[in-house]
């Protein structure tokens, strides 16, 4: 029997759908791995997309609020995206991107549990489409310091990064909601995994920083 681990959340209904989305072997069998647990069987992933796509059809109250979403061609969109998507991660990043069009805050797909993901200890505050450190963990305030800009992610400039790899998942109504939930999700990866980032901070030293994705590890400065 499937396990139900897909979660869509208020279509205007007045409780959750759970949606069996099958079993998933990892592709390496001593990983766990988040990244490498293989994509449930083509069929499963199909009938996913599909009740999704139904569900929301049939039970959402607000396409009126995304008069340009045509959400039959979305779906036809999304099915080669899902087709292709080799890993459970893959997988529901394209659900989340899928339901994330109907720009609704009560309705969104919840990772399994198998994918463990964290952010590192840093609450980020957006302004003026920037994202500025407002608190950091204990003992982690010399290297971000507050006020302190995070101007790259993995490289690439925070723009373009949330642009590509975080806003496309963040199921919100409104551009201020998205801009907070940008935060939360700018730097999260496998818990225990590095995220580098590089920091503008209040005096305008530029410094890259090396953390792990767990709110109680300490970060180390790699330059």
């Amino acid at each position: 029997m499937p396990t139900p681990n897909l979660m869509l959340t208020a279509l205007s209904l007045p409780v959750a759908l759970s949606v069996s989305v099958g079993h998933a072997t990892p592709a390496n069998p001593d990983s766990t791995h988040p990244f490498e647990v293989a994509a449930p069987p083509l069929e499963d992933r199909l009938y996913g997309l599909s009740t999704l796509w139904s569900e929301a059809k049939f039970s959402f109250a607000y396409f009126d609020q995304v008069p340009d979403l045509d959400w039959d061609a979305a779906y036809l969109e999304s099915i080669p995206h899902v087709v292709e998507s080799e890993t459970m991660y893959e997988y529901y990043q394209e659900l989340k991107a899928f339901i994330a069009l109907l720009e609704d805050g009560h309705t969104d797909v919840s990772m399994p549990a198998s994918i463990d993901m964290d952010s590192v200890p840093l609450a980020l505050e957006p302004i003026e489409g920037r994202y500025y450190v407002a608190h950091a963990e204990v003992g982690l305030h010399d290297q971000v310091p507050a006020g302190s800009e995070i101007v790259s992610v993995g490289g690439v400039d925070t723009q373009t990064y949330v642009d590509s790899h975080v806003a496309p998942y963040i199921a919100q109504s409104t551009s201020h909601a998205k801009a907070l939930w940008g935060g939360f999700y700018l730097l999260r990866a496998p818990v225990g995994e590095d995220v580098t980032f590089e920091v503008m901070t209040p005096k305008g030293d530029r410094r890259e920083i090396t953390a792990s994705a767990n709110r109680y590890s300490n970060f180390r400065e790699t330059s």
